[in-house]
């Protein structure tokens, strides 16, 4: 339905003698009086416009014969002369409607995604063992025009012919926009402590029980005898150091009970014998002396009775 406006405005044309139907808005009246519609990235909001404008950095319009320009939505941008809104690209964001450009993300924070709205420093940008290296860059330069001016070429910019009628052309304001590129680099000797660089998979992956690495190393260790490391209250898989035994137990390996390197847990010493904290074996009790099981050290038997044997159980 026409608003009352509009159909003013198309009576007095008609007074006028004009021959023809104005031109809508969403299209321009070229020197051979036919009107044609705007092209994407350009709008009319008026009947008879000379030219279609340009929509302005933070709008779009994707479509022909546009007569409005929409705003771009948190996450994208648009810059000078665009058809439409872009996604902000990588550790970029835009957290409100009608961005010119995108921020970039504060030190220590990462937007992963592209179309971002915030940046999220909960989860690191980089997997466990890689380390992360940030090179600036400079992207395409971005033209602003000053209060009361719009663009008219790629960095020139005329009074706006809505509120202005003349006025003399000033140089539009550019600057390149800056970003980060973020790589992720995981060289063999910078693995995090419990973890050995893995070259297959291109990643530090965590020591296996009875292994352990203090950080910096390509490749874990074996736990020395009298100690260990396995997922318990003692220590983790992707353990940074091995845990010395308890008193009165002894290091056991993980496959071959000739080997004690590499355990992955101790054993309590049975009856008759002792072992102080990390210790590789357990010993027999000497002669006169005894104890029971998952001892530090044996007792000496009481004072009238003996033990003529070592690893004794108890005193006669």
């Amino acid at each position: 339905e026409m608003s009352f406006e509009r159909s003013l405005l198309l009576s007095l044309h008609l007074i006028a003698g004009v021959a023809s139907l104005d031109c809508p808005p969403g299209s321009f009246i070229d020197g051979q009086e036919s009107c044609i519609q705007c092209e994407e990235g350009k709008f009319s909001k008026t009947f008879d416009a000379t030219a279609c404008r340009k929509c302005p950095p933070g709008t779009e319009s994707l479509t022909q014969g546009a007569t409005t320009c929409s705003d771009c939505q948190p996450g994208s941008f648009s810059g000078w002369g665009s058809s439409q809104c872009e996604s902000c690209g990588l550790n970029t964001y835009s957290d409100h409607p009608k961005a010119i450009l995108c921020s970039i993300c504060p030190t220590g924070k990462y937007a992963k995604n592209s179309g971002s709205t915030t940046c999220d420093s909960e989860e690191p940008y980089c997997e466990l063992g890689f380390s992360t290296e940030m090179t600036e860059l400079h992207g395409d330069p971005i033209c602003l025009c000053p209060e009361g001016y719009i663009p008219e070429e790629e960095t020139i910019c005329i009074y706006d012919p809505e509120f202005y009628t003349d006025g003399t052309p000033e140089q539009a304001q550019c600057a390149p926009i800056p970003y980060f590129e973020i790589q992720c680099v995981a060289p063999p000797n910078n693995c995090p402590a419990g973890t050995s660089y893995n070259s297959l998979a291109n990643k530090c992956a965590k020591c296996r029980a009875g292994k352990f690495s203090p950080g910096g190393t390509a490749k874990c260790s074996r736990c020395t005898a009298g100690s260990f490391s396995r997922p318990n209250r003692y220590s983790n898989i992707g353990a940074s150091a091995c845990t010395l035994c308890p008193a009165g137990t002894s290091s056991y390996p993980r496959r071959r009970s000739y080997s004690p390197t590499g355990s992955t847990g101790c054993s309590a010493c049975a009856p008759g014998k002792y072992a102080p904290a990390g210790s590789k074996d357990c010993k027999e009790c000497p002669r006169d002396t005894y104890s029971r099981a998952a001892q530090e050290r044996c007792a000496a038997c009481p004072r009238g009775k003996y033990s003529a044997q070592t690893g004794s159980t108890a005193c006669a």
